[in-house]
């Protein structure tokens, strides 16, 4: 497995819950793109339609080499789940008030995959939490 994107600002604003992989529907200068480590996550999620589920706003700038016309680079791509996969997560989202968050793009086997979670956004006051937290990690390993 090789990471290519991360979405670092998934576990500061997410309680992260159930994880899913799934294939990505990409052309072929995307490919080449996110080989390179080019793509961002930040902004993006997760979305499921007539029984299909989409990431919207996930950046893939083009790829340097390319000499066709500039396409867009957040456009909506197909995710690849199972039917049953996308049912149950669509079960799960609505019944529990949940978001689907992208979290990870990485190889495997020559596939690029996504890894995406179920998730709950975080409160302000979780937040701080989870800083406070981090400060008293980082002090008790400092001694």
């Amino acid at each position: 497995m090789r990471l290519l994107v991360n979405n670092k600002k998934a576990k500061y604003n997410y309680e992260l819950l159930d994880k899913y992989e799934a294939g990505i529907s990409l052309s072929g200068n995307e490919v080449k793109s996110l080989a390179l480590s080019h793509g961002k996550l930040d902004d993006s999620y997760v979305i499921i339609r007539k029984n299909e589920a989409y990431i919207l706003n996930l950046l893939i700038p083009k790829y340097k080499f390319d000499t066709s016309k500039v396409l867009n680079e957040t456009r909506t791509r197909k995710l690849l789940l199972h039917k049953s996969e996308i049912l149950k997560i669509d079960l799960i989202k609505k019944q529990q008030s949940l978001v689907i968050i992208p979290y990870q793009i990485y190889f495997v086997n020559n596939k690029i995959k996504v890894s995406i979670y179920l998730a709950r956004p975080k409160k302000r006051f979780d937040k701080r939490q989870t800083m406070k937290e981090r400060e008293i990690n980082k002090k008790i390993r400092k001694y």
